[in-house]
């Protein structure tokens, strides 16, 4: 085997063969670790990704909007009763036993209808016993002597006088009581086989009897109801309309009892009916949706939305705001607070229990 250069060929082969192999070794050696480097960074990067997704699927997810310029609306809707503030009544015949009720509530009489009868027999006793006393009434009204028990005695007759007058018309007319003006029965307080008193036995109004429709409403609704306001009316019997204002106010039962006296005339024979209000306020310069308005029990608030630095970059959080209400309805809001504009976000709902300052995220 020939030298070369006085190292023998075969040796120089080797030695060729060996710096080949360490090339070769540290070209795989290189390629390996720029493999690993890169997958060292799409390991990271699959982490941060895997650790964004966890910390933000955690966050809050909330929705949002800006302030408007608008009016406040409001529709009311409510059920409501007829009554009568002084309705006209039927006295009793003391005494008296009622044999039938001839009319019904809600029944419209004319004069001279008949209301109820009472037993003819008993009239009879009762007529027979109230002569006799108004006889012995009548003699002590003979008597001069002692001035105090002659004038007592001169109005006991007097009255039995009255009575004994006011029982014959039935007498004569076989027990039947009849009504003595037209309008509709409100309230009925015998029934057949009652002994009357002198109370009231009847109820009932006329066209001319003020009548007066009465509904309640919420804490919430009065907000947007005031003496004078404009309100339609719709009776259930039929289905008459009518347009009118609210008299009186007053609370009653944890909210609020409304009073319109109605027109003469309006309202006759009806019982139910449903009271309507479309309220519409000023304009205000910074309305919001209710959903967004809070109270922690001392003070209105609301969420607003700003951005911040945070572990992951830019982040969304949340800051309280304390407001002054200056009207709401059941949907709106109109606030007074000066640190506002439109481009401000107004958190209106969250799907978790918010914080001041707490990070966010929009909802998709």
């Amino acid at each position: 085997m020939e030298r070369l250069n006085g190292i023998p060929e075969d040796f120089y082969l080797r030695v060729c063969n060996l710096e080949a192999r360490q090339e070769e070794w540290k070209r795989r050696r290189k390629r390996r670790l720029m493999s690993g480097f890169v997958l060292f960074l799409l390991l990271m990067l699959l982490l941060t990704f895997t650790a964004r997704v966890i910390y933000t699927e955690k966050l809050p997810q909330v929705s949002w909007s800006r302030t408007v310029s608008s009016s406040l609306k409001e529709k009311i809707s409510v059920e409501g009763t007829v009554s009568t503030g002084s309705p006209m009544v039927v006295y009793g015949m003391e005494e008296l036993r009622v044999s039938e009720v001839c009319v019904n509530v809600g029944e419209q009489v004319t004069e001279g209808t008949v209301l109820y009868k009472v037993d003819t027999a008993d009239l009879e006793r009762c007529l027979e016993k109230l002569q006799a006393e108004y006889e012995t009434w009548w003699g002590y009204a003979q008597n001069w002597i002692e001035g105090y028990r002659t004038a007592n005695s001169w109005y006991q007759a007097a009255v039995w006088e009255v009575q004994r007058d006011a029982w014959r018309e039935p007498l004569e007319n076989d027990g039947l009581v009849r009504a003595q003006e037209a309008g509709t029965i409100l309230e009925l307080l015998i029934r057949p086989g009652d002994r009357m008193s002198g109370e009231p036995v009847i109820r009932y109004v006329n066209e001319k009897t003020p009548l007066m429709f009465r509904a309640s409403i919420s804490k919430g609704q009065k907000s947007c109801v005031h003496i004078g306001d404009r309100i339609t009316i719709r009776f259930s019997g039929n289905q008459e309309e009518i347009s009118d204002t609210v008299d009186w106010i007053e609370e009653k039962d944890g909210g609020y009892l409304l009073t319109v006296w109605l027109e003469p005339g309006a309202g006759q024979g009806q019982t139910e009916g449903s009271m309507e209000i479309n309220y519409v306020s000023q304009i205000y310069d910074s309305v919001i949706g209710i959903e967004a308005l809070r109270n922690d029990g001392n003070m209105n608030f609301i969420y607003i939305m700003e951005e911040k630095q945070g572990i992951l970059g830019t982040e969304l959080s949340v800051r309280k705001l304390d407001i002054r209400v200056l009207e709401k309805s059941s949907e709106q809001a109109a606030i007074a607070e000066e640190l506002l504009d439109g481009d401000t976000k107004i958190v209106t709902d969250s799907d978790k229990e918010l914080q001041d300052g707490c990070t966010v995220r929009e909802k998709e």
